[in-house]
């Protein structure tokens, strides 16, 4: 994993963002929230700086904002446990839907229409970048990735995923989303 890092970096970081000067790319996020998640599952874990040594020992740098904002993004709360409180990834509970994210999809979406395992999103004018990141942010597991115009996206869904299973995420995700798909 940490191999996999690096190369997507081209070399060990020396500051978050090094790489392409300035902020990580969606692939650095992937692969940080994929080594949080195996951290937080090998290791008992009380404070956000606990977490940035064993980050920075994988190879993987990164500030205590950006920590901070990462932990918040997955869903992983502080809870009590028989030593004191330590970090978790919820239960097998999706984190709640941040209401800008689910602002950003009902604001700027018109239409999307899905063929074979590409769905093609018009959104309003400007708004393409907004929500691809939106539904990129959203992770879900359904999704591959975006690509993102001014005022439509592709989205790549992923091999196997049927048109039900990505309905039934989207309206689990946040009730008005799996409207452009009806």
């Amino acid at each position: 994993m940490v191999e996999e890092y690096r190369a997507h970096q081209g070399g060990a970081r020396q500051q978050e963002g090094a790489s392409s000067g300035g902020a990580p790319s969606r692939a650095d996020t992937a692969v940080r929230h994929a080594t949080v998640r195996r951290l937080l599952a090998a290791h008992r874990v009380e404070r956000q700086e606990q977490l940035q040594q064993l980050l920075a020992q994988e190879g993987v740098a990164v500030t205590q904002a950006t920590l901070s904002r990462d932990l918040k993004s997955m869903g992983v709360a502080k809870v009590p446990d028989s030593g004191g409180y330590v970090y978790r990834l919820a239960d097998g509970q999706p984190p709640a839907v941040p209401a800008t994210l689910a602002d950003d999809l009902a604001r700027g979406v018109l239409a999307a229409e899905l063929s074979g395992n590409l769905m093609v999103i018009k959104t309003q004018s400007g708004h393409g970048n907004s929500v691809a990141e939106a539904l990129d942010r959203l992770d879900l597991p359904e999704l591959a990735g975006t690509v993102a115009g001014d005022n439509t996206i592709l989205a790549v869904v992923r091999e196997g995923v049927v048109r039900e299973q990505l309905l039934s995420t989207l309206a689990a995700t946040a009730s008005s989303l799996h409207a452009w798909l009806a």
